[in-house]
């Protein structure tokens, strides 16, 4: 499908590194995929998403957070609040360009962001979670696991995906200001929630329980077999699949009972 460069300014002036992903008929109506924490729109996880959703008619949005891949600034400063802030602004970049954003897909720590920005904008129709936790500690826990001394300390460097990052306790700090649960309970729009059924760091009962959170319009589909990253290339398409079938089942308002399956 074809792919062009998308790079638009957030709040803070940074220029920002986004990819369009164009089906063969491109829509005004269009997708943002939100990456995971320190990945950017080039991992695996969020490429391939963009492009089997692409490859399924839906025009679709990948970018960069601050600090990440080929966008401005300086990682160590972000957090939620700031992603936050990055998603709107990508938001407002593709109305800009004459494009509609209803849908948000976020991984991992991206779904956070498309939660509070979904809760907010009346704009988004829908928002799908992959990997995602409201446990404001589970982040703090992770990174903290892989540096101790960040229990204690200001900042400190964490190895994660054969990189290194420098992490500021301001991260901490600002995550659990979000109150993440209530974001699902009051989202009050169609939410669907993706687990990879062998996801090492997201217990498939957090995913549930935002699937219970945001009743009735909430769906849950288990990805079997998938890590977190979504490693294998057939399960991301398998994903694509579910999230474009859901989609087309919000969009054309067949159904609103909410869709309870296993792919």
């Amino acid at each position: 499908m074809p792919t062009r460069r998308f790079d638009f300014l957030n709040s803070r002036q940074h220029r920002l590194a986004g990819r369009l992903e164009l089906p063969a008929e491109p829509n005004e109506s269009c997708a943002i995929v939100c990456h995971c924490f320190t990945c950017t729109k080039d991992s695996h996880t969020a490429a391939r998403l963009s492009r089997n959703l692409s490859a399924r008619g839906i025009t679709c949005l990948r970018f960069d957070f601050e600090g990440l891949g080929g966008s401005e600034g300086d990682f160590s400063q972000t957090n939620l609040s700031t992603n936050i802030d990055d998603l709107r602004a990508a938001i407002d970049a593709m109305q800009d360009a004459g494009y509609r954003v209803e849908l948000l897909v976020g991984h991992s720590f991206g779904g956070a962001a498309c939660l509070r920005v979904g809760g907010l904008l009346d704009s988004v129709r829908a928002v799908v979670t992959l990997g995602t936790t409201c446990d404001n500690h589970a982040l703090e826990a992770l990174v903290v696991s892989r540096n101790p001394e960040l229990a204690r300390a200001d900042s400190g460097e964490v190895e994660i995906g054969a990189r290194r990052f420098l992490i500021r306790r301001q991260l901490f700090e600002d995550t659990r200001q979000h109150p993440l649960w209530d974001y699902v309970s009051q989202l009050q729009k169609p939410l669907l929630v993706l687990h990879a059924e062998k996801d090492e760091l997201i217990p498939r009962q957090i995913a549930l329980k935002q699937f219970e959170r945001a009743q009735p319009l909430a769906s849950f589909i288990g990805l079997p077999g998938g890590d977190h990253m979504l490693t294998d290339r057939h399960l991301a398409a398998r994903a694509a699949d579910a999230i474009a079938l859901w989609w087309q089942m919000q969009q054309l308002e067949v159904e609103r009972r909410p869709l309870k399956a296993v792919v």
